[in-house]
């Protein structure tokens, strides 16, 4: 009786419709990031995230091939949902070029604060190796989230609000000042002292002034120089 039971429990996930199915690969991929995040690439198995999804692991391996090929669909998701974001921002923007950037970086600040698990796993979990190249791999194209940053930057300088300079090179830049800021604020936000914290009053406050100091020196730099308003 309890070992058919726990046969039903262990296959509860077997898909049926495609609907089904799609919930089930949801439920793998949030899991999945969860245990990616407490056990790192190498401490995570195929069996702990079956075991917390009460489903069989061949069952599991009917959605992913391996945990790299989960790691890969997992990040996939996400970079798709961030860059997404950014173009959704882009699309929605009326102003100038300066304003934009500025809404850009003050949501990635938002989503690192918000969503730091996820954070951690677009830009901290290293890849888990693998001798085999799965379905996944093998038709996986990179999302790049800095397109929609650099065509931006282009047509900032395009407009004369910014200097003519090197594209890349700029969106290097803010992006490299937004993961700077994104730790600073992760820092400011811890109160432990065993921990180090960088600031003798941490919290919301000093988060919050240490944003805007960086965001006016940011539009103090990159203003529209008097001369071009004119044209």
């Amino acid at each position: 009786m309890d070992e058919a039971k726990n046969h039903v429990e262990n296959n509860r996930k077997i898909a049926r419709s495609d609907e089904d199915k799609e919930k089930v690969y949801q439920e793998i991929i949030n899991m999945g990031r969860e245990l990616f995040i407490s056990k790192g690439s190498y401490g995570f198995t195929t069996r702990a995230l079956a075991t917390n999804l009460r489903m069989s692991q061949p069952n599991l391996y009917t959605y992913v091939a391996s945990k790299r090929e989960l790691w890969i669909a997992i990040r996939n998701e996400d970079w798709r949902w961030f860059k997404n974001e950014l173009q959704r921002i882009e699309d929605e923007h009326d102003g100038n070029y300066i304003n934009l950037f500025e809404k850009m970086m003050v949501f990635f600040l938002n989503f690192v604060q918000r969503d730091y698990k996820r954070f951690q796993m677009m830009f901290l979990i290293s890849p888990p190796p693998s001798k085999k190249v799965g379905p996944i791999e093998k038709e996986y194209k990179p999302v790049n989230p800095l397109e929609v940053i650099k065509k931006v930057v282009s047509n900032a300088i395009a407009a004369k609000e910014l200097p003519e300079m090197d594209a890349n090179f700029f969106t290097y830049y803010l992006v490299g000042l937004s993961y700077g800021m994104a730790y600073i604020e992760r820092e400011l936000r811890i109160r432990d002292p065993i921990s180090e914290p960088i600031d003798e009053n941490p919290g919301p406050e000093r988060i919050a002034a240490f944003r805007d100091f960086i965001l006016k020196w940011i539009r103090n730099q990159f203003e529209t120089p008097p001369d071009s308003q004119n044209k």
